[in-house]
Formats: structure tokens, sequence, C-alpha cells
């Protein structure tokens, strides 16, 4: 029979397999949507501490994610009547999250177009992917659609201090070199 660390480490890395798979990229925007330290998300997923119901439970109800799987490894990780993806089975927060991909696109275009900066199409896609992610990591488990988009507001005003910042130093770098 195995120890329960044995049990805990494996379940730990099932865990972090589910919380890629729910949209959370690191320990640390996955410990901002479950209100958790982040330190204590990495001793689960180091198998250092038991994974307590409650987390579980969470993963479950928000991202189907199936329990049975990350305590036993058995079955897999969306559960045996798992069905793909589609508009009418996403969890909330998740459908919540692509309904802002759209309007953070158009307010990525119109921040670098207001501000005469030129980006290639895959540059685009990497801004997108980039400050997708920085909102997603924002966004609590329990934020409203008018919660979302006022973080929406507070990306705008990051991307705009992000450019200005960029063009200051280039200017800066400019001027030296003379």
């Amino acid at each position: 029979m195995a120890t329960d660390k044995e049990l805990w480490k494996a379940a730990g890395k099932r865990l972090a397999a589910a919380r890629s798979r729910a949209g959370y990229p690191s320990q640390k925007a996955f410990s901002v949507a479950v209100d958790l330290a982040e330190p204590t998300i990495a001793k689960y997923e180091q198998g250092v501490r038991e994974i307590p119901m409650t987390l579980l439970h969470w993963l479950a109800e928000q991202h189907g994610i199936d329990v049975n799987w990350i305590v036993t490894g058995q079955g897999n990780m969306l559960g045996e009547r798992h069905v793909p993806l589609s508009d009418s089975n996403l969890p909330p927060r998740t459908e919540m999250l692509i309904e802002l991909m759209n309007p953070l696109g158009r307010l990525i275009n119109e921040i670098y177009r207001e501000m005469g900066v030129k980006v290639t199409d895959d540059q685009r896609m990497g801004l997108l992917a980039r400050w997708y992610a920085n909102l997603a990591a924002r966004i609590g488990p329990q934020d409203d659609w008018d919660q979302m988009q006022m973080r929406l507001a507070t990306i705008g005003e990051d991307i705009r201090a992000e450019l200005k910042l960029k063009a200051e130093n280039l200017s800066s770098s400019k001027r030296s070199a003379l």
C-alpha cells in the first residue's frame, strides 16, 4: 500500500496539470483565483501537503476537473462524461474570460494606433497572449462581468504606461548616442 506522502506527491503532479488545464499558467495566478498563498499551492503540487477538499471541489465546480482523477489518477482529468468544450458547456468564469478576448484585442490595437506604434500580426498575437494572461491572473473567482471590465480598463492603463516607458527609454538612448 502506498504511503500518504507518495499519494500526495502523485496527486500534486495531477493538481499542477489540472491547474494548467483550467487556464492558470502559474501557481501565482492560481493562488489569486483560489485565495490561497502561492507557497501553499506549491506545497500541494510538490506533494508536501495534502490537497484540501475545498480546493478539489472548487476545481470540479468551476472547471469540470474530475476529483477522482486528481486523487487516484484513474479516468481522465475531465471525467468519463467529458464533452469537448463548447459555448454551451464552458464554466462561467471561462466564458467571461473568452468574452474579454475581443475587447482586449481591440484595446491593444487602439492604444498602439493612438501612440503611433506599428506592430506585425505576430507581434499583435504575442501582445494579446501576454496581456490576456495578465488579465486572467488579476480576475478573482467571484468577479462578475462589471469587475472584469474594470480590470480590462486597468490593463489599458498598464499598456499605455509600458509603451510610454519604452518610448522614453528609446529617446534617452538616442540622446546618449549623440
